[in-house]
């Protein structure tokens, strides 16, 4: 899934669905220059979406599939980013939505 970003460009995302009932949805953020696919970061994500939650791992604008350009990336972006994030998986009646 792609969503758009804070600053408006098209952000890259992976959304798991449990097998079983959705009990709750949760957007995983990484770290400042790492991605979605981060070891430690897809694992959380997975045991999430093992217990029942819908799980969104994205790439922040500028980072891994993100478009955009990464050296105009501000902590004031990146919680824009997360904001459109948690936005997209409501709009996809994904919520309640916890951020991690």
């Amino acid at each position: 899934m792609t969503f758009v970003g804070a600053a408006g460009s098209r952000l890259t995302s992976l959304i798991r669905r449990p097998d079983g009932p959705v009990v709750g949805s949760a957007v995983f953020a990484h770290c400042f220059t790492s991605g979605k696919d981060l070891h430690t970061l897809s694992r959380l994500a997975r045991r999430r979406t093992e217990a029942g939650w819908l799980t969104l791992t994205f790439d922040f604008t500028g980072i891994g599939g993100s478009e955009g350009d990464f050296v105009n990336t501000t902590v004031r972006t990146e919680v824009g980013d997360i904001t459109h994030a948690a936005v997209a998986m409501l709009e996809r009646n994904a919520g309640p939505c916890l951020v991690v």
